[in-house]
């Protein structure tokens, strides 16, 4: 029992060691195809959009008059 116990414990320290190998060493695809690409979820809430307060009237110089209309 004992060779057959070490043996079965030699076999799973090797499928270990070349499963860790395959998944990052290995350019094969160790877990299957990928599959379709799922549906799209729903949209997401619209943003608030917050106006800023306006701003100080500026001071300016008044120009001159212009001419009489006919």
């Amino acid at each position: 029992m004992g060779d057959n116990y070490q043996n079965a414990l030699n076999k799973i320290k090797n499928d270990i060691k070349f499963l860790k190998f395959a998944s990052c060493c290995d350019n094969r695809n160790v877990n299957g195809v990928t599959g379709p690409t799922g549906p799209t979820g729903p949209t997401g809430p619209q943003g608030i959009s917050v106006t800023g307060p306006t701003g100080p009237q500026g001071i300016g110089v008044t120009g001159p008059t212009g001419p009489t209309g006919p």
